[in-house]
């Protein structure tokens, strides 16, 4: 506002006033992009708690990054729903909140809710990731991008976010590292049961210690921001009527 008071007296004619107009809002965004960039935040939303989980994965579980660590590598301008692996690249994407009708429109996968029996949230793969192979009841994992769902239940909490946000970074990772492991053409196992099982089980051993890190480390584990607003649903219950799953939910 001073810049811009100091250059009225001076700008004369429509192209010099367009011109200083350009200039001004110009700079204004610069000098707030990097304000922003020069936070250091200790809430932990989706894209600085998959830089966190990354870091202690990196480390075996030995360490978490501070969150002066973690804003010198934050993108703001970066895809809040996009994993990446240890170079940056993308591989995959997820939604927190979805809709379990929307996410299951045909087949149910059995045992999946005996595998979350004791979580508060479901993770699967979006229809378009997914094809039954021929001879097989379970569906496999099509190669290429993962594009998962985060279905949560009655009572889900901030902590219930983030482990299913971390489960969602480690499926993504795990679901790339297999299929670049064998050919296309190999009978190489993608099944989607077995990576939820596996991702579900690694998360369950070492989140309680990865939990208490965030704590040490100086991040605010009370008021964790994964999902941005309200869910499109929340899960209540599921009732099988004539082996077809039945949604109960209530949206907020």
């Amino acid at each position: 506002m001073l810049l811009g008071t100091l250059l009225v007296p001076h700008v004369t004619g429509p192209w010099l006033t367009y011109s200083a107009l350009f200039l001004l809002v110009t700079l204004h965004l610069f000098i707030n992009y990097f304000a922003v960039c020069g936070l250091e935040l200790r809430s932990l939303n989706r894209q600085r708690a998959g830089l966190a989980w990354n870091s202690y994965r990196l480390s075996t579980g030995s360490k978490v990054p501070s969150p002066t660590e973690v804003s010198r590598t934050d993108n703001i301008l970066g895809k809040p729903d996009v994993f990446r692996d240890d170079n940056g690249h993308s591989i995959g994407r997820c939604t927190i909140g979805s809709c379990f009708t929307d996410v299951f429109h045909d087949r149910f996968p059995a045992g999946l809710l005996e595998m979350f029996a004791k979580e508060r949230y479901l993770v699967w793969y979006d229809h378009q990731c997914l094809y039954l192979r021929s001879g097989r009841e379970d569906q496999d994992v099509r190669s290429g991008p993962i594009y998962l769902h985060i279905m949560l239940k009655d009572g889900y909490t901030g902590a219930d976010q983030l482990k299913a946000w971390c489960q969602a970074a480690e499926l993504c990772r795990l679901s790339v590292e297999s299929t670049g492991i064998k050919s296309k053409t190999e009978d190489d196992d993608r099944s989607a049961l077995k990576h939820i099982l596996t991702t579900l089980q690694s998360v369950s051993r070492n989140f309680p210690t990865f939990l208490q890190s965030l704590r040490r480390a100086g991040w605010n584990t009370d008021d964790i921001a994964i999902l941005a607003g309200s869910p499109k649903a929340v899960l209540t219950g599921v009732e099988p009527t004539d082996k077809t799953n039945r949604e109960s939910k209530k949206s907020r």
